[in-house]
């Protein structure tokens, strides 16, 4: 099963990994409430992206079950590469700020470890020094430079209903001539 865009659904979440519509689904043997920050994070994203990930929302209870169907993780560690059927592809984790800050700003979506390692939160946009986040635990809505160990970048694949739809405003623009 693969997702599918939906445009009319492309809203910015902040989804929570403690939230009681999921917190107590399994990853591996944790739940999605113990470690699930990195899978909510992304789960953020792709509902950004108006992705439909099996319900009407890709959310983490959708996104887990997607990746447990899928082989999205080993143990309880998510997968970076598993989710390429879902329009995110993993390009590695930078550690430099102002490379991560630049993958940002060219619309990356870029995913931060935060708090010493122990945790994964989306980035949303750069303010000067510091990253506006969505933040699964609900931690913090900022993170500074020097507050961040490791990025995990993934650049947006277009599914082919989004490159059939831009051939289609070509071709109806070329028939314009």
């Amino acid at each position: 099963q693969m997702c599918i865009r939906d445009s009319a659904k492309a809203v910015s979440r902040h989804y929570l990994q403690c939230d009681s519509r999921w917190r107590n689904d399994l990853i591996g043997s944790k739940t999605i409430c113990a470690v699930g920050c990195l899978m909510t994070s992304v789960a953020m994203a792709l509902n950004d992206m108006g992705r439909n990930c099996g319900g009407p929302e890709c959310t983490p209870h959708y996104l887990n079950a997607w990746l447990r169907a899928h082989h999205g993780y080993e143990d309880n560690l998510f997968v970076w590469t598993a989710i390429k059927p879902l329009g995110l592809t993993f390009i590695g984790k930078f550690s430099d700020k102002h490379q991560v800050a630049n993958f940002l700003k060219e619309g990356k979506v870029v995913i931060l470890n935060v708090r010493q390692g122990h945790h994964w939160v989306l980035a949303d946009s750069v303010n000067g020094q510091s990253f506006k986040v969505r933040d699964p635990a609900n931690y913090t809505d900022q993170y500074t430079f020097g507050q961040f160990s490791v990025a995990g970048v993934f650049s947006k694949a277009k599914l082919l209903e989004e490159v059939l739809e831009e051939l289609e405003e070509l071709l109806d623009d070329m028939e314009q001539f």
